[in-house]
């Protein structure tokens, strides 16, 4: 028997024909001897299934893992359904939930077991800083700076509020913590939001300061899809989440949280012409927050059916053009 536990990495691509294989090599560098690596394609529009298949090819003669399970998706069902697939199948104590356009660096995970053993049993998630890197692989910047607090342990309240969403993909998590939330909600087109509200209620949070997860920042990626007019199937989860943590909330600091995160969604949905998304962010939060005149009136304004994502771009420019 092994002196440390079983983790396993469950890699999953869509469209990384340019990084996947580099991602997956990452996980072969690893320092800890104790890891299964799972892998899913969810059926790429470009030739990352062929890079897989040849790696594999590669990675068998090594020996280098527990188990290696490959699945390849013959449709697209997103990243959160073929997570859950994955996950039913894994055996580890931990998860890593692993993009493959991100690089673990080599003492990743044994560091990150060595902590979690380390920590009662109330603590589900471990997370850490991350160093983000442009498609080339070059330095950007990092998820946190030596002076900013991180707050563990019951961070829910924290978890609600505008831009304090961790680096999920620095998260080991448990794998019983997520057979209890039942994997991720496949009904969203999104993981992370939904994986914060839920788990931190019912789990605590480590943070590990160190940077051990390189992560890519692409042109394109999931970020840009909150920002796209008309129809906006990010904001549409993002209300679903929402209404969630709403039901979740136990007090009215934590309510307090959540209307500061309904205040700005309300004026994306606004801006990008989302009217049923807007009344439904107002709505939610009249229950969280007492009236607020500002956004009752984006509300009612949103009802007038005007171009008002055209009206705010021209006007960016015009006042752009002026400076």
């Amino acid at each position: 028997m092994p002196s440390f536990p079983l983790v396993s990495v469950i890699a999953i691509c869509y469209g990384h024909e340019a990084f996947v294989c580099d991602a997956l090599e990452a996980v072969c560098k690893q320092d800890y001897p104790y890891i299964e690596l799972l892998i899913a394609d969810d059926y790429s529009p470009d030739s990352s299934l062929a890079h897989i298949r040849r790696w594999i090819a590669q990675a068998k003669h090594q020996s280098r893992f527990d188990r290696l399970v490959f699945v390849a998706n013959t449709q697209n069902v997103g990243n959160c359904a073929t997570f859950n697939k994955i996950l039913a199948q894994a055996r580890g104590k931990y998860i890593i939930d692993l993009a493959t356009d991100d690089i673990m660096l080599p003492q990743r995970i044994s560091k990150q077991v060595e902590a979690f053993e380390k920590l009662p049993h109330t603590y589900g998630v471990l997370f850490g800083n991350a160093e983000f890197i442009c498609a080339k692989g070059e330095h950007l910047g990092f998820q946190y700076n030596n002076n900013q607090p991180i707050p563990t342990g019951d961070i829910f309240k924290y978890l609600l509020t505008p831009g304090r969403h961790i680096a999920a993909p620095t998260m080991m998590i448990k794998r019983d913590l997520l057979l209890h939330l039942g994997g991720y909600d496949a009904d969203l087109s999104y993981e992370d939001f939904d994986f914060y509200v839920r788990s931190s209620r019912i789990s605590h949070y480590a943070y590990q300061p160190e940077v051990l997860t390189q992560i890519r920042r692409l042109a394109g990626s999931h970020r840009t899809g909150f920002y796209i007019p008309y129809q906006n199937r990010h904001i549409s989860s993002t209300l679903k989440i929402c209404q969630k943590a709403y039901a979740l909330c136990q007090n009215q600091e934590e309510k307090n949280a959540l209307a500061q995160s309904l205040s700005y969604y309300l004026r994306q949905c606004f801006y990008l012409n989302l009217h049923k998304e807007a009344q439904a962010f107002w709505k939610l939060y009249r229950q969280a927050k007492p009236f607020h005149i500002g956004l009752w009136g984006l509300s009612q304004l949103s009802r007038i059916r005007l171009p008002w994502h055209r009206l705010y771009r021209l006007y960016r420019k015009l006042t752009h053009q002026k400076q």
